[in-house]
């Protein structure tokens, strides 16, 4: 008995309009809940095992979220009619047309109807019927996650070369007696990547023809065309993990520790579980290029003269070559060896051949190379091409002209196979610059933005010192016995081209440049950087993964659609509640059932009058509903009658003046 009566009370009207309102804002709370926590965040990102799952079966994704939008809406879409009903049943007590019944079953069952005589009732029902129907497509959007881009910032320091401590240091290093003893294998591998640093930079501008890969590798870092003169600031991105043989100049590989963190924000206590299915970086760095200009030198500023020796032991032919280069006053000489004999090795051996003064004397071996049988030199096989650095690279930082406080000269004149080049003077002025470095599949892409303030003041001497120092090591060490890469390349693409030939030497002086600032980087950076060599920088992480990003249109016209049907459900069910306090409703009788209503026509003898007329006239008929006697045979205890309209007042009392002329 007391199970009866509970499950009466649950079951009235009141506990269901109660439940409906419950429910329903339930919902409406969850829609605005949710929205709001993804306008706050402005990306909602998934964790990665559901990310892993979404990519490998992503039709279930679809399936799951589906289902989910369809329950919700029909679960909205019950509470919503329900509401409306019960509302409209107290509204249908008093006279009505048939047509505004029709449009109250419509209502209730969340369909339309359509009669241009009734357009505002007609809007309605299409209106809520669209709303309704809105519903599924608008959990959809909501709950459904996309492929997004979530940025997270990235902030860390790198090394300043511009700082005066590291300045300090440099030159310091740079000059010690030391160098020729502990430091030859940096030397080497710089002679190496330099060389093909500034070839792949030559390779990138050769034009159409030149169908070469501009990748660069150093020490497991893949650049695009070039270094750009960074160390990558990306942990992913750093390259070998083998502990470095050597830290400083004599760097020549091994991992390079960074300095960089993601600023997760909200999702800090969550780091683990985000790595999304791509990343890429953009970092804003210290990067380092130069100014390259290649030219004819002019012989009223400057001079560039060569002279020659030829020692003949047959079958070897030798010969000693002098190249002198004057610039603005400053004289350079140095000393290279040719031979056009076949030998195991070739020897380009120079009198001036330390890259500084702690190297001086040091013979390195050139390229192994078959050279030409005879016993003169072949011009159509064979090339000379020195490169000489004014002023010396030694002596730069001791210079008080103005001149070269921030540049030095590049002297090249091509012989033999590559007389097709003239005197020539590159100068060079490299700087400091701000860059954007891309860190995406895998390699490192440079884009200049600007220069560092500071990049070409004079307190930079020992960074010009250093790469003047290296540009010479290369320019020398690159001539073998009988060619040159330069020179090779130079007749390849060329020589036939003034224009193009000053654009490739300029490319590869700049590469050349680029890489060594990078490898330099990587020396004084492999155990750590002192703070006060250090400058911050910061970027940005970009994730691609699964999750929901701030759309605020869309959002808005989701909420739009929740809140509108909450607002008229919450409406409906309270005004049905303060309408059953005071006359409850009859719960035998539904008039958006079509049998009850037939039942309820029948009763009250509707049918007789619905065969007159066309249907506009119908659906114009006024009814109303009546109680009928409580009576235990009655399914339902109402009937629809029909209203009969009164006769007009003025009608009336004409009729009741001719009554009375009839009695007179």
């Amino acid at each position: 008995m007391h199970l009866a009566n509970l499950v009466q009370i649950l079951w009235s009207p009141t506990s269901l309009l109660l439940l409906t309102i419950l429910g329903q804002t339930v919902i409406m709370g969850f829609s605005w809940g949710f929205v709001a926590e993804i306008l706050h965040m402005e990306f909602l990102p998934l964790p990665d095992h559901i990310v892993d799952l979404i990519v490998e079966y992503p039709t279930v994704l679809t399936l799951i979220v589906t289902l989910i939008s369809t329950i919700l809406s029909i679960i909205t879409s019950m509470f919503f009619a329900y509401a409306v009903k019960k509302a409209l049943r107290h509204h249908l007590s008093g006279p009505i047309t048939l047509f505004k019944i029709r449009t109250a079953m419509a209502l209730s069952k969340l369909t339309w109807v359509m009669r241009w005589r009734s357009f505002k009732l007609s809007a309605l029902t299409l209106g809520v019927f669209v709303m309704v129907a809105f519903l599924h497509t608008s959990w959809s959007t909501l709950l459904l996650p996309t492929v997004i881009q979530w940025p997270v910032p990235v902030t860390g320091t790198e090394l300043d070369l511009g700082s005066n401590a590291f300045q300090q240091r440099l030159s310091g290093d740079f000059n010690s007696s030391q160098l020729n003893t502990s430091q030859v294998a940096g030397y080497q591998m710089v002679n190496f990547f330099t060389l093909l640093s500034g070839l792949i930079a030559m390779y990138t501008q050769g034009g159409p023809d030149v169908q070469l890969n501009n990748m660069f590798n150093f020490n497991g870092v893949l650049y695009n065309q070039s270094t750009g003169g960074v160390l990558p600031a990306i942990q992913e991105y750093s390259g070998s993990s083998d502990p470095p043989s050597a830290v400083g100049l004599a760097f020549s590989g091994g991992k390079v520790p960074v300095d960089t963190n993601p600023d997760w924000g909200y999702f800090e206590r969550d780091t683990g579980t985000h790595n999304g299915t791509v990343k890429t970086y953009t970092v804003t760095q210290q990067g380092v290029t130069a100014n390259v200009t290649c030219q004819l030198m002019d012989p009223s500023q400057n001079s560039y003269d060569l002279s020659n020796t030829t020692v003949q032991e047959s079958p070897i032919v030798i010969t000693m070559w002098n190249a002198t280069a004057n610039c603005s006053g400053n004289i350079r000489s140095l000393t290279y060896v040719t031979s056009n004999n076949t030998l195991e090795f070739g020897y380009s051996t120079f009198m001036d051949m330390g890259i500084s003064q702690g190297l001086s004397g040091i013979s390195q071996f050139g390229s192994r190379d078959s050279i030409n049988s005879g016993d003169s030199t072949n011009p159509a096989v064979e090339g000379f091409l020195p490169v000489v650095v004014c002023p010396d690279p030694a002596t730069i930082s001791s210079m008080t002209s103005a001149i070269f406080q921030n540049k030095f000269d590049v002297f090249v004149v091509g012989e033999y196979k590559y007389n097709f080049l003239p005197r020539t003077i590159c100068e060079v002025v490299p700087y400091l610059t701000t860059v954007n470095v891309t860190y995406s599949g895998g390699i490192i892409s440079v884009d200049p933005i600007g220069t560092s303030p500071g990049s070409t003041n004079s307190s930079n001497l020992a960074l010009l010192q250093y790469i003047a120092s290296v540009v010479d090591f290369q320019g020398q060490s690159s001539q073998a016995m009988t060619n040159n890469p330069i020179g090779e390349f130079l007749t390849a693409y060329g020589k036939n081209d003034t224009s193009v030939m000053y654009n490739e030497l300029e490319n590869y002086w700049r590469g050349i440049t680029e890489f060594t600032f990078t490898q330099l980087r990587s020396g004084y950076s492999a155990s750590g950087v002192p703070p006060n060599m250090t400058r911050p920088i910061s970027g940005t992480m970009y994730f691609m993964t699964y999750g929901w990003r701030s759309n605020s249109l869309t959002y808005i016209m989701v909420l739009i659609v929740t809140t509108l049907i909450w607002g008229v459900t919450v409406l409906a069910a309270g005004y049905s509640l303060i309408r059953e306090k005071i006359k409850p409703s009859d719960p035998s009788f539904d008039y958006s059932d079509p049998i009850d209503l037939i039942m309820a026509a029948s009763d009250g003898r509707l049918e007789s009058g619905l065969f007159q007329g066309d249907r506009d006239k119908v659906e114009d008929i006024e009814v109303r509903f009546e109680d009928v006697p409580d009576d235990v045979r009655r399914i339902i205890r109402k009937r629809l009658v029909t209203v009969v309209p009164e006769p007009p007042v003025q009608t009336a009392l004409l009729g009741s003046e001719s009554y009375d002329e009839k009695e007179e």
